[in-house]
């Protein structure tokens, strides 16, 4: 039997390429050796023709490619039965295993949602969803090509491709993503930035996503945020944060008690860096002291009922800005004020502003580190001995992949990540990570000396003085702490992380 015999035993892929007289591999090195993948469509082809080929390429069967040497086309079939045998083999075919195909396109066999187009596209979209949640992935992503569109989970800080869809039913999933908006986003081609939100109830969990959709050369590029929606703000004490980096945040914390009123910390890193979580520890720690606070977040992620605590919701459906907010929120006594996030030049002079007129102030803001957030406030145009005057901080937040306490393997007396390969683990799906771990740099700035560098020196320059604070705390410290834990492989490199980007 030739089916029982290819899904059982790759040798036998290379015993029929040999009766057949195909090409055969069987890795992804040797294909990317050898070949050129080519989704483009053919000088000759029809327009029926080309169809056909993408309706067979996205049910994962053929996968066309160009042999590098000769420049001669070819058709791979991946996986074939016996009827898939006789059908496609002849001299313009070869031959490739299901476990080359998932290696090349980057398919993760341990987690697969199939597409199925006999099923009603909502029922996808809701196994999508649900695979979000129990996975405990932050993201889905969807990124159209030419002949698919990739969709991707986001888990322990890692993406995973998990599923296809073929491109004729794109306007389809579309529709139907957005009918389960609530209002529905009815324009998704208007060629702008698309935002929204979806409720779904998982297992009787009432779970919200936040949807965004950008025109790309391919189509629209998705991507859905998952949005924690637990009703209980998270102590810092639980986070695997270090002791120094608690006691530091807890310091900015204690400083609502100066006589001298008022101050900003900046609380920085990318999308999905911790930033929301360690905001929202920071607010729990001011609740237990029975301080005022005030937020403005888009969207409220963690809705915290508590007589200490307002919380308002800004963006497109409410009618709110982060500025017209700051000003209202000034009239409102708060004791601190907490911006979810600062994107323009002018948020962040409001945000000053507020501080400046004796308000505590923290916000988020999308920047690397310190040195880095000053380099951006001057390529915004923002006068930095203004910035700084209130300035009592700048934290910048990073999240690594933890590894699985199931699997690790443990080397010199540390630990190091069990590859993918033969990894058989059910509770990290074979993957060697298990969610994640967050490092902190704290940079301090209520040293007068040092505010008084600003404008005079190099950022460079004021950034070396940070440095040599007592109080500072680098990410290189943070992740060493982490090694030596057992929480991440001890052969890494903090640098790998800074460079490896939204993987």
């Amino acid at each position: 039997n030739i089916t029982t015999l290819v899904e059982q035993e790759p040798k036998a892929l290379e015993i029929m390429s040999n009766i057949l007289g195909v090409t055969y591999v069987n890795s992804k090195k040797e294909f990317e050796d050898n070949f050129l993948a080519d989704l483009v469509k053919y000088d000759k082809e029809t327009d029926g023709e080309y169809e056909n080929r993408l309706t067979k390429l996205n049910d994962r069967k053929l996968i066309p490619a160009i042999v590098k040497s000769t420049q001669k086309k070819i058709l791979f079939c991946v996986d074939p039965t016996s009827d898939e045998l006789d059908n496609y083999c002849h001299y313009d075919y070869g031959l490739m295993s299901l476990s080359t195909y998932k290696q090349i396109t980057g398919l993760d066999s341990t987690l697969s949602i199939v597409f199925d187009e006999n099923e009603e596209m909502p029922i996808y979209i809701r196994k999508l969803f649900k695979a979000c949640y129990e996975n405990k992935a932050s993201d889905i992503d969807f990124t159209s090509m030419q002949s698919t569109i990739a969709v991707k989970l986001k888990i322990s800080g890692e993406w995973d491709v998990v599923s296809s869809i073929p491109i004729v039913y794109k306007n389809k999933f579309l529709i139907s993503l957005c009918s389960m908006a609530n209002p529905n986003p009815l324009d998704y081609k208007s060629g702008k930035e698309l935002k929204f939100k979806i409720s779904q109830n998982i297992d009787g969990i009432n779970v919200l996503f936040r949807a965004s959709i950008l025109p790309t050369t391919f189509g629209e590029s998705i991507v859905i945020r998952k949005v924690s929606s637990i009703g209980t703000l998270p102590e810092i004490t639980k986070l695997n944060f270090s002791n120094e980096a608690i006691d530091f945040v807890k310091s900015l914390v204690d400083l609502i008690f100066n006589p001298e009123k008022g101050g900003v910390v900046f609380i920085n890193g990318k999308t999905g860096s911790g930033k929301t979580t360690l905001l929202a520890a920071i607010i729990f720690l001011y609740l237990n002291m029975n301080i005022k606070v005030n937020t403005a977040e888009d969207p409220v992620e963690i809705k915290h009922p508590h007589p200490y605590l307002n919380q308002i919701e800004v963006g497109d459906e409410t009618g709110l800005t982060y500025l017209k907010v700051i000003v209202g929120l000034m009239r409102q006594a708060p004791d601190v004020i907490v911006i979810g996030e600062s994107r323009e030049a002018e948020e962040i002079k409001s945000v000053v502003n507020a501080a400046l007129s004796g308000h505590f102030t923290f916000t988020s803001f999308h920047a690397g580190n310190a040195e880095q957030t000053l380099g951006r406030f001057v390529t915004m145009g923002i006068d930095l001995a203004m910035v700084v005057a209130p300035l009592k901080a700048i934290l910048s937040m990073n999240l690594i992949p933890k590894l699985c306490d199931s699997c690790k393997i443990e080397h010199n007396g540390r630990y190091i990540r069990r590859e993918k390969e033969g990894n058989n683990c059910e509770a990290c799906r074979g993957r060697g990570i298990l969610g994640t771990v967050p490092i902190l740099e704290a940079a301090p700035f209520d040293n007068p000396n040092i505010k008084k560098l600003v404008g005079v020196e190099p950022i460079y320059k004021v950034i070396e003085e940070v440095k040599k604070e007592k109080n500072y705390i680098s990410f290189e410290s943070q992740f060493n702490r982490l090694k030596e834990l057992g929480y991440v492989d001890c052969r890494s490199e903090m640098i790998h992380y800074e460079r490896m980007g939204d993987k």
